[in-house]
């Protein structure tokens, strides 16, 4: 029902305030269960402490949690609730029931393999296949201070270039579509833009280091089974330096479409709304996973 909640418990049928019970539930359960963490970190839950660096008093006599740092991506209208009763659902146990009668959950507290959702295929990737992504997503991105901002925006960019290249539309391989005709306006661009021409012609040395860890670090969680910011979308766009031309033609309906889902990324004017136009609709691949070169640890 919102991004915050603070949750008070009962321990033998009546309600406990005692902070070595909130430290369990924080750090038993909840970290070790959910991943969350009591810093603030893109993409994760966060845990109040029960004492903040400050040195003011936290959760001492509940455990609050919120996921304000989430992605975009995370924020479904199908998510959210608008009445308590929609909230509570059904009783998990008869959804267990109903499922695959009633073996859904393993004893370990695994989810039965056939009902995981598996990835469709794999894309391999080389090490001048990352080289070439660092480069475009630091010619396209906005290095902005606020991390979510940067985060988005740059998965954005790398999560476009893996879904063109195994869609094939542009060419199968990371090269042929990065150095695609007038995609990445930096690259192969309007000569206004002063491109480089092709990626090759981009030396390693422009991209920055902040870039190189993100990138690095990001195929690092795609490797991992980490699902696109941007499903299997394959355009993005920015109306605010579109022509009037294209804005009419399609670059306005296709930023409203994308603000609808959630997908625009970035801040004011210096934005990326994702979304796939109509005509390659067909062609968006459905999920895969990304597999780096063996023993892979950066750039």
């Amino acid at each position: 029902m919102g991004l915050a909640l603070d949750i008070h418990f009962n321990k033998n049928g009546t309600r406990t305030t005692e902070l070595s019970d909130m430290e369990f539930i924080r750090k038993d359960v909840m970290a070790k269960k959910m991943d969350a963490s009591e810093k603030r970190h893109i993409n994760k839950i966060y845990l109040e402490p029960k004492v903040f660096e400050s040195g003011k008093s936290g959760a001492t006599t509940w455990v609050h949690f919120d996921v304000t740092l989430l992605s975009n991506e995370y924020f479904r209208n199908s998510l959210f609730k608008k009445s308590v009763a929609d909230l509570n659902g059904e009783k998990l146990l008869n959804i267990i029931n109903k499922i695959n009668k009633g073996s859904l959950l393993l004893c370990s507290g695994l989810t039965s393999k056939n009902n995981i959702s598996e990835f469709d295929s794999e894309l391999v990737l080389s090490r001048d296949d990352i080289i070439d992504i660092m480069k475009v997503t630091e010619t396209e991105i906005i290095q902005f201070k606020t991390e979510k901002f940067f985060y988005e925006q740059a998965a954005g960019v790398v999560d476009t270039i893996l879904n063109r290249t195994k869609s094939g539309v542009w060419g199968r391989t990371v090269r042929s579509v990065v150095n695609a005709p007038r995609q990445f306006s930096k690259i192969t661009g309007p000569q206004n833009l002063k491109p480089y021409g092709s990626v090759q012609n981009m030396p390693l040395a422009k991209v920055s280091a902040r870039i190189r860890n993100f990138v690095n670090s990001y195929l690092l969680e795609r490797s991992k089974g980490k699902r696109s910011i941007v499903g299997g979308n394959l355009n993005y766009a920015n109306k605010y330096y579109s022509d009037e031309y294209n804005r009419r033609l399609w670059v306005d309906k296709f930023h409203d479409q994308a603000v609808k889902t959630g997908l625009v990324f970035g801040y004011g004017k210096a934005i990326h709304a994702h979304g796939t136009v109509e005509e390659l609709k067909s062609k968006m691949p459905k999920p895969f996973k990304v597999v780096l070169p063996i023993n892979f640890k950066g750039i």
